[in-house]
């Protein structure tokens, strides 16, 4: 009798719950960037997957812990303001979702490091997880496979500009200036200094005793004759000299002028005789 009794009583427990069905749950996501410095947000995609969980209320929360440790600490965006890691106390305050009709949901978390928090230990590495709260206050963490390592550097790196090499600046080559050509000094001409002429002693009209004023006088040809027109050749033109008005150069001329007849007379007789003896 006890026998069949345990056997129903096993039936019936196998039966019960072969007949509820199973609640398949489905909570991942993505994050971007990886590197981040304190103010940078992360956009974090979320993809919910609950069985039988249709049109429900849940509150989404991001947490950051150092690599190695196991406080967290962050900052998530409600769609209004920023709210602090909760662990579980203001968790209505988070972003607020709701499942479609199928029980899933996909959208975008926003959250960034908490540089108020003690936990946030400066640059280095930190592991991002994902926390959901239903309406009543109980939690679930996101799939561990789905854990993102976050690098928090306080300052990002200077991004090394590429310098390009100076171009080098042609100097301008000197014009050579003229030189001035001095114009040349014009050396002053001294005036000629005029020559003193001697002023003419006045001589007296009268002409002195010892000076003789001699002129040549030549005798007609009519009162030498005829031959004695036609002298020869090697006979030279009598001359008379007069001299001066002194009664010397009288005298002289007189005594010329008899000769002179003289001989035109002896001339005369000449050719008189030479005509008588032809």
């Amino acid at each position: 009798m006890k026998k069949t009794f345990v056997s129903l009583v096993t039936v019936f427990i196998s039966y019960f719950f072969l007949s509820v069905p199973a609640v398949l749950a489905v909570f991942t996501f993505t994050a971007d960037p990886a590197t981040v410095t304190p103010d940078q947000e992360i956009q974090v995609t979320v993809n919910l997957t609950l069985q039988n969980q249709n049109n429900t209320i849940y509150y989404l929360e991001g947490a950051l812990k150092p690599e190695g440790g196991s406080n967290y600490f962050s900052q998530t965006w409600n769609d209004s303001a920023w709210t602090a890691y909760t662990a579980s106390s203001n968790y209505t305050s988070l972003k607020q979702i709701t499942t479609d009709d199928s029980g899933n949901w996909t959208g975008t978390l926003r959250v960034k490091v908490d540089t108020e928090s003690s936990y946030f230990t400066g640059n280095g590495n930190y592991i991002l997880k994902l926390k959901r709260f239903t309406e009543a206050g109980s939690s679930t963490w996101s799939d561990s496979a789905s854990d993102v390592t976050i690098t928090v550097i306080l300052s990002p790196a200077p991004t090394p500009t590429p310098t390009s090499a100076p171009t080098p600046t042609p100097t301008p080559t000197k014009t050579p200036t003229p030189t001035k050509t001095p114009a040349p000094t014009p050396t002053p001409t001294s005036a000629p200094t005029p020559t003193k002429t001697a002023t003419p002693t006045k001589k007296p009209s009268s002409i002195p005793a010892k000076e003789k004023s001699e002129s040549t006088i030549s005798i007609p040809p009519s009162l030498l004759g005829t031959s004695a027109a036609q002298p020869t050749e090697s006979q030279p033109q009598p001359e008379v000299q007069v001299a001066g008005f002194q009664f010397t150069n009288i005298l002289k001329i007189a005594g010329g002028l008899v000769l002179a007849l003289s001989g035109v007379f002896v001339f005369s007789l000449i050719a008189k005789g030479k005509k008588l003896d032809i």
